[in-house]
């Protein structure tokens, strides 16, 4: 049988490195991947965020109407879901009303990527827009 004694001084060592321990791994916690969500008024500005962060665009459409956003995504982001529309409760039943459309990314490939989106009815463009990620 193998014992451990331990002094005042040892066990006081001991508990400074478990505290030690405790301490960076909460800071390491931090340092993952972070979740970013961007809207239309975050267009045409540079957005940093790391590589393996998540990002969301929730961007308002009218798709009862014809109107959808088209997103062309640079190599350095990977798309993780496929796009959704959501609506609130209280306009679930209502044709014609605003939804937020729903786009997903990771960003895997550090450097400045340029998100174009467009939002278009048919085929016909009514407006474009960029979101600028300094992925790092």
């Amino acid at each position: 049988m193998c014992s451990i004694y331990l002094n005042s001084r040892s066990a006081v060592t001991v508990g400074a490195l478990f505290l030690l321990f405790i301490i960076l791994d909460i800071a390491c916690a931090r340092d993952g991947p972070s979740h970013h969500t961007f809207v239309e008024a975050d267009m045409d500005q540079v957005h940093v965020v790391k590589v393996g962060d998540k990002i969301t665009l929730r961007l308002s459409v009218q798709p009862s109407l014809g109107y959808v956003w088209r997103a062309d995504v640079p190599s350095g982001l990977a798309q993780t879901a496929p796009t959704r529309f959501e609506r609130s409760s209280e306009q679930r039943h209502k044709l014609g009303l605003p939804e937020v459309q729903i786009f997903e990314f990771m960003a895997k490939k550090s450097g400045l990527q340029q998100l174009r989106v467009s939002y278009l009815r048919i085929d016909k463009v009514v407006k474009t827009g960029t979101f600028k990620l300094e992925i790092r």
